[in-house]
């Protein structure tokens, strides 16, 4: 998605774009601005987060399969799992917080 489309905010009667000069062609409403700005991006990082933590879920599984008996292979897999879950857990209230902020701007 082209930055030019992200930056525009459109409501019922009124279109605000923000072109290369940095002027905005109607008045802009900055809560409606920041609800379509950072519900993009907050949307976008908790996929990439969500994605991050599958992949080192998979890696820390083959990790585990692997080991042939190693404990030490065996630990470094789980605390891998772990993290990865943690981090999902704190993706998640990240977004939801983050989402909650950007509905009662509206």
């Amino acid at each position: 998605m082209r930055l030019l489309e992200i930056l525009a905010v459109s409501k019922k009667d009124d279109v605000c774009s923000i072109d290369g000069t940095g002027k905005c062609s109607s008045d802009m409403n900055v809560a409606a601005f920041f609800k379509a700005f950072g519900n993009n991006v907050i949307v976008n990082l908790f996929i990439a987060g969500a994605i991050l933590a599958v992949i080192m879920i998979i890696v820390s599984a083959i990790t585990m399969m692997t080991s042939a008996g190693d404990s030490n292979k065996v630990e470094k897999a789980k605390k891998g799992i772990l993290a990865a879950v943690i981090g999902l857990v704190i993706c998640l209230c990240a977004f939801a917080i983050a989402s909650s902020i950007t509905s009662a701007l509206e």
